[in-house]
């Protein structure tokens, strides 16, 4: 009887651990299929985390039924659960980034124009960052 309850555990045990975790990888592309390189992936609710290759590739231990969120910046974020080794994603352009930026320059603009003895600078910028 001990030996069968024995068994059962040693049973027990590795079925638990098939099931918490396993390596998850994938790409992370753009809309026009081009590889993302430094895209964040993290397991939602964990400090798990990693960022994609130069090939926009990725490598991550997630158990089933966990969340992944993908990000890149200028891209908006994209949640997947696990169900798979291996998931693909493509990240969409989120508008706002742009937004953010034209506001930023636009507030650089008026504080160096305003507050600067350089104005050669505040002349140049924007042509140098083609706004």
């Amino acid at each position: 009887m001990n030996f069968i309850r024995h068994i059962g555990v040693l049973l027990l045990a590795l079925m638990s651990t098939a099931v918490w975790a396993q390596t998850v990888s994938g790409t992370v592309m753009d809309e026009n299929n081009q590889p993302l390189p430094g895209a964040t992936v993290i397991v939602q609710g964990t400090t798990t985390g990693t960022f994609t290759d130069f090939d926009g590739k990725y490598q991550i231990n997630a158990a089933q039924g966990q969340t992944l969120v993908f990000s890149y910046v200028g891209y908006a974020t994209q949640n997947v659960v696990v169900n798979n080794a291996t998931h693909d994603v493509s990240l969409q352009p989120s508008g706002q980034s742009w937004n953010c930026l034209r506001q930023l320059t636009a507030f650089w603009w008026r504080q160096c124009l305003l507050k600067t003895p350089l104005r050669l600078v505040c002349w140049t910028m924007p042509f140098l960052l083609r706004i």
